[in-house]
């Protein structure tokens, strides 16, 4: 989908909204944000962050669609002019003209651009086909969206997988949305400074000493403790919480990898040092690798190593704005599933108020039933009551008076005639038939399945 074809009705309003100013009253949540960021990857509005403060502002182009509805044209290629001279003998002379200027030749966006230019062209929501050239990837192509930064600054693809609900057959359709994307990326790198020598190491990594729990060799403990160090005293400056990883089954080795446990605003990112070894012996090398936990299938960096060309401790910048961005990730996560939890017992309520309009409806259908039935009853009881007095009469003429089977018959005409009056359920107004008290396991019957959303799938890790 082209980045100039036309703007959604939602696109519209919020680039009408950031024209009028971007008054408050006419925004909720942060659903106008996201779509200003998509125009702004199509050149129609300027978003700034200065000063913590969100503003955005239109640009040419925008105002140009405000006002015609559709993107400026763009500026045509000069003609080419013919010059023309004049020959020794006066006569003139047409020179040659230049080839006009071939336009660039417009290569394919590889799938991870050209996914993201879909999803914006759609309005930050995009229901993907089949069709697509990158659906069979769509998993790959959307962390790798993220991972290399090919969304706008602020924001971050989500993959969904949703299910019909209406429906007793579940139809699954992928949808690709633009979310807002954890804070502090773009924050400056502030300096880590490492100790040469430490007299007092602090007390989470004081801890750790004490433990056999850092499997180092010898010679890279020294320098893996003076980094754990460095990384704590940095976070505490930073306004983070540090504390030692006391795991909580000594059995379980994942659980017990973990060194330290920084705590930013209730949100718990694990680290843990360890030292690279070499292939295919499998020896230490003396290599120091710094892995950050908390989060499983980030598309951010997880992991910070020496290397020919730096060392660990140039990395140490890099690391402690990760830890931030890595706690908000887990904000947003936590964020995301109390929503979902919410959404989803609010679909589940929804469904059983639908299913309870199903149980009624059955519930008139049957008294609709049993109602045809009984006024058909009626309706042959009537006729097989006029069919037996012509009878009757008969008898009664041929025998010249009453006999004993003629007031048999009578008898058993009264019957069914009373029969008849009170199987016609119009021997009066019907009433309208009220919502049944069913039970719960009743219910169950008529309550079509609700899927979860994937949002609920989250499990934050325990330490």
């Amino acid at each position: 989908m082209r980045l100039t074809a036309p703007l959604t009705e939602r696109q519209q309003q919020v680039l009408r909204w950031i024209a009028d100013g971007c008054p408050t009253k006419a925004a909720t949540g942060h659903t106008h944000k996201i779509t200003a960021r998509a125009l702004q990857s199509r050149r129609l509005v300027t978003i700034s962050t200065s000063g913590g403060v969100w503003s955005a502002t239109v640009t040419d182009a925008g105002a140009y669609y405000l006002q015609h509805g559709v993107f400026p044209p763009r500026r045509p290629l000069s003609p080419s002019v013919s010059s023309h001279t004049t020959s020794d003998h006066g006569s003139a002379t047409t020179r040659p003209r230049a080839p006009a200027t071939m336009p660039p030749r417009e290569h394919p966006l590889s799938p991870t651009a050209q996914l993201v230019a879909d999803v914006l062209a759609a309005g930050g929501r995009l229901t993907v086909s089949p069709d697509r050239g990158y659906y069979q990837d769509l998993e790959r192509v959307v962390r790798s969206a993220n991972r290399y930064r090919k969304t706008p600054p602020g924001t971050r693809l989500v993959h969904h997988v949703v299910y019909d609900s209406e429906r007793w057959t579940a139809k699954r359709q992928h949808v690709v949305q633009l979310a807002e994307g954890p804070a502090g990326t773009g924050a400056p790198l502030l300096p880590v400074p490492v100790p040469d020598e430490v007299s007092r190491y602090h007390p989470a990594v004081a801890a750790l000493r004490k433990t056999t729990r850092i499997a180092i060799t010898a010679e890279a403990r020294s320098r893996a403790l003076r980094i754990l160090h460095a990384v704590a005293v940095a976070s505490e400056r930073r306004g983070y919480t540090v504390t030692a990883h006391t795991p909580k089954d000594p059995h379980n080795s994942p659980a017990t990898r973990w060194h330290l446990l920084l705590t930013i605003n209730n949100e718990i990112v694990p680290l843990y040092v360890s030292e690279e070894t070499d292939r295919p012996e499998h020896a230490p090398n003396g290599r120091l690798r710094i892995d950050l936990g908390g989060l499983a299938r980030s598309e951010r960096p997880s992991f910070w190593a020496d290397r020919t060309h730096w060392r660990l401790e140039d990395k140490l910048p890099e690391l402690l704005r990760e830890i931030a961005v890595r706690a908000d990730e887990l904000r947003l996560k936590r964020e995301a599933k109390t929503r979902a939890e919410q959404e989803y017992r609010q679909a589940l309520e929804q469904e059983r108020q639908r299913a309870l309009a199903r149980a009624t409806d059955a519930h008139r259908r049957t008294v609709l039933d049993n109602q045809l039935t009984q006024w058909r009853q009626a309706r042959e009881l009537r006729q097989y009551a006029a069919a037996l007095e012509e009878q009757i009469a008969a008898a009664e003429a041929s025998q010249h008076g009453d006999s004993d089977a003629t007031r048999q018959a009578r008898r058993w005409l009264t019957w069914v005639s009373e029969r008849a009056e009170q199987q016609d359920p119009l021997r009066s107004l019907p009433d309208w038939p009220q919502a049944p008290h069913l039970p719960a396991y009743k219910l169950t019957e008529f309550v079509q399945h609700v899927p979860e959303p994937p949002d609920m799938r989250y499990q934050p890790e325990t330490y």
